[in-house]
């Protein structure tokens, strides 16, 4: 039906899992198709240290960990330093090494669904059979293959910290970012990437999050009016008791604690508010496309049951429109929604350039906050509409707030800007923000005045872990 003579060559698309299906490495295969010949990986490559490299999970952002943990993993393939080492976290919580072909897949189900079907009788001497007929046909050598086959092996934390010194972290939300494979990594001795148990606790907990925040009094800078919500109660009580604590629409529903873009949304009623209400009590993998208003994409859900909510006063921005390069900028409240990318040790932190953040819709999703080609961003926010003053005076902002809540390694932190003065309203802090190839913490590293690629910061970020 179809002759693709120039393949798609995205990081994981069929021609790289094909490849990978024979044990061919993205360089490899590429090589071979121009020199039609595979060379044997070098004395140096074998000599990296080799670091685990998890991802997965059962987070509404798991997605989003198979992209930032497998783009960690190819990143760190050309490391002179490290070999990284793919590991799958399953929606089961159990951990698998695993090959390249399953790196390769985009969701948590299709890795899970290969796992099942490597173990079938039969199934995995029937690849290799197969390997080795494509291997004649090719004139390839199996010895010299970069990513060799095998069957996925299920390992335990334990097992890990007997055979290596440090474990990237690339999971986004629940056990993998609130401190508990944190404090279970530091109970084995392995170092691991980002802030420490007590603070990833810390951050995790957006409200917690806000109350230090407000009591570090920090001139300049809030946190947004917030309160915890009881969802054993029905959604006219919860409603009432708002309106007794002069909420006023519109208003941010979020999780307590999950993600940074888990079950965010904006309500402007009180039939749009029991209706959020109803699909968070639903036990639903999301809410549909504008299923409570017309101005909201699909809204993804935690995947466990949600006995707090977080509700918080809308904060209304300036509004600012890209179109064809062209900035339109409309001053409301002279505030937009930046985010801003730290690293460093503890007490010792670097702040990087904040990337101001354009939304489609609302309430930025999913897609524009990790997705090549979806979300804009700004790096640095533009001048003459804001000042370079003002985000001298952010960065001084940001490096006390991380401070306050305990950060170090690496983070990003969600806040509102005052384009004139710098002064913030913090939203969140992400203790192990997305790494995927789109994401805004390697944009913000290479507009450093000595730019760092993203492999560079990676390694930055492996070797602050270690020194912890």
């Amino acid at each position: 039906s179809d002759l693709n003579a120039i393949s798609g060559m995205e990081q994981n698309s069929f021609l790289f899992q094909a490849g990978a299906l024979v044990g061919l490495s993205h360089r490899q295969l590429l090589n071979y198709i121009i020199e039609k010949k595979i060379d044997a990986p070098s004395e140096a490559e074998e000599k990296r240290e080799a670091i685990p490299v998890i991802f997965g999970g059962n987070t509404a952002e798991r997605q989003i960990s198979v992209m930032s943990g497998t783009n960690v993993w190819m990143k760190l393939k050309n490391s002179k330093k490290y070999k990284p080492i793919p590991f799958f976290y399953s929606f089961e919580q159990r951990l698998y090494r695993v090959p390249q072909f399953l790196c390769l897949h985009h969701t948590v189900e299709e890795i899970e669904e290969k796992i099942s079907l490597f173990s079938q009788p039969g199934f995995f001497q029937e690849l290799v059979r197969k390997q080795q007929d494509v291997f004649g046909k090719l004139n390839i050598q199996s010895e010299n293959l970069e990513e060799q086959l095998f069957m996925p092996e299920e390992e335990k934390f334990e097992d890990i910290s007997k055979k290596y010194s440090f474990l990237f972290l690339g999971l986004h939300g629940g056990a993998g970012e609130n401190g508990t494979i944190q404090k279970k990594l530091e109970d084995l001795g392995i170092a691991y990437n980002g802030p420490g148990p007590a603070s990833s606790r810390l951050c995790m907990d957006k409200y917690e999050t806000g109350l230090t925040i407000q009591n570090a009094n920090i001139p300049g800078v809030t946190t947004a009016k917030k309160t915890v919500a009881d969802l054993t109660k029905k959604a006219d009580e919860i409603w009432a008791q708002l309106e007794k604590e002069n909420f006023k629409t519109p208003l941010i529903l979020k999780p307590r604690g999950d993600g940074c873009s888990a079950g965010v949304i904006r309500i402007n009623t009180q039939d749009q508010f029991q209706k959020a209400i109803d699909f968070f009590h639903s036990g639903r993998a999301c809410i549909p496309e504008k299923a409570i208003h017309e101005n909201h994409g699909q809204i993804d859900l935690p995947s466990g049951k949600l006995d707090e909510l977080l509700v918080e006063e809308f904060i209304i921005t300036d509004k600012v429109v890209l179109k064809d390069l062209e900035i339109s900028w409309q001053p409301v409240t002279d505030l937009v929604e930046v985010t801003i990318g730290v690293f460093g040790a503890k007490g010792n932190l670097h702040v990087m350039n904040p990337s101001q953040t354009i939304a489609s819709q609302e309430v930025l999703s999913l897609e524009e906050k990790f997705m090549g080609g979806t979300g804009v961003n700004l790096t640095p926010p533009p001048e003459p509409f804001v000042s370079k003053q003002a985000i001298d005076t952010v960065k001084k902002h940001i490096k006390l707030v991380a401070e306050s809540l305990g950060i170090e390694g690496y983070s990003r932190i969600d806040t509102f800007m005052n384009t004139k003065t710098g002064d913030l309203i913090v939203i969140e802090a992400n203790t192990l923000p997305g790494l995927t190839p789109s994401t805004v913490f390697y944009h913000q590293a290479l507009a450093e005045p000595v730019p760092m690629t993203p492999r560079e910061i990676l390694e930055k970020i492996i070797e602050f872990g270690k020194k912890r």
